[in-house]
C-alpha cells in the first residue's frame, strides 16, 4: 500500500495535464472515453511490471548483471530526459 501511495504521489502531477486536457474536449462521452483509455494504459503498465517482477528476481542471469542493467537503464532515462528538454526548448 505504501508503494502504491508513493507512486500515486509521483504520477499524479504528470497525469493532471493529460486528464485536464481530456476534460476540455466538450463532450462528456469523449471525456469519459479519453479517461478510460488513460486509466487502462496506466493499469496495463503497472500490471505488466508486477507480473514480470517475479521473473526478473528469480532469473539468475539477470541477477548476475543487475548493476549493468541498472546503469544502462539510468543512461537511457538520462538520454531520453535530455532529448525531451532539448526538443522542448526548440518548441519555445
Amino acid at each position: 500500500m505504501i508503494v502504491g501511495l508513493s507512486c500515486a504521489l509521483v504520477a499524479t502531477p504528470c497525469a493532471s495535464a493529460v486528464l485536464g486536457a481530456a476534460t476540455v474536449q466538450g463532450s462528456v462521452v469523449v471525456t469519459i472515453a479519453a479517461m478510460a483509455r488513460y486509466a487502462l494504459g496506466y493499469t496495463i503498465m503497472l500490471w505488466l511490471a508486477s507480473a514480470f517482477s517475479g521473473i526478473v528476481v528469480t532469473s539468475r542471469r539477470i541477477r548476475e548483471h543487475g548493476e549493468l542493467v541498472t546503469c544502462l537503464s539510468a543512461a537511457a532515462l538520462l538520454l531520453l530526459g535530455a532529448g525531451f528538454v532539448y526538443y522542448g526548448f526548440q518548441q519555445l
